[in-house]
């Protein structure tokens, strides 16, 4: 009986069912550990970051060139006025402007147009360029049976006479730039060149004139 008594007004043995908090002290926070880990991968991302920005400002990589070394327009005419038959080969020529890193080529795609009307397409397989490096291409386009407007019949008509015509050239890749593992990244690119060659049978390249954007 004193015993019991003893227990009840000791406040040690009052406080010995309740919880830490309960005695003054702040709860866990169950959410400690997950805070823990968010905060320890954006720091990985922040330096991972900085490394890469570093890396990249030191070789400050410009963008590849693309232009049309030579063509070969081996067929051209016009069934019933308006329907386009052409035949014609490009080389086309991929330039990593680096010195310093190797750019990868890769989802190659050539669209020939006659004024705005897409007349052929081309996929052209993936490759590599080392540093200063220029990569050829041979393409070859062709069409037949393509529908086009009145205005751009009337047109090619005189060209042909002239034996000077005019197509646009489009091309679209990828180019990834290898600044040694694993810092690589890459882009898409749009190269549009206007070419003018002779009739055939010479079909010869006149002139060139590309550019190449993001």
């Amino acid at each position: 009986m004193f015993e019991q008594n003893v227990n009840e007004t000791n406040p040690y043995f009052q406080r010995q069912d309740q919880w830490p908090w309960q005695r003054g002290q702040s709860p866990p926070d169950p959410n400690k550990h997950l805070k823990g880990f968010f905060c320890a991968i954006l720091w990985v991302v922040i330096i991972v970051g900085l490394v890469f920005l570093i890396v990249y400002l030191a070789y400050r990589p410009p963008i590849p060139r693309f232009d049309v070394s030579a063509a070969r327009l081996n067929a051209v005419y016009l069934n019933m006025t308006y329907l386009l038959n052409v035949d014609v080969a490009i080389l086309a020529n991929f330039t990593n402007t680096n010195k310093k890193v190797s750019v990868d080529f890769s989802y190659i795609y050539i669209d020939l147009f006659y004024g705005s009307t897409l007349i052929a397409t081309q996929h052209a397989p993936p490759f590599s360029t080392a540093r200063s490096e220029c990569k050829y291409e041979y393409v070859h386009l062709v069409t037949s049976q393509v529908g086009i407007p009145l205005e751009a019949t009337q047109r090619l008509k005189k060209q042909i006479e002239r034996n000077d015509i005019m197509f646009q050239v489009s091309i679209n890749f990828r180019a990834r730039f290898n600044l040694g593992s694993p810092l690589r990244y890459s882009y898409f690119l749009h190269s549009h060149c206007t070419i003018r060659v002779a009739g055939p049978p010479a079909g010869a390249l006149i002139r060139s004139e590309c550019k190449t954007n993001q």
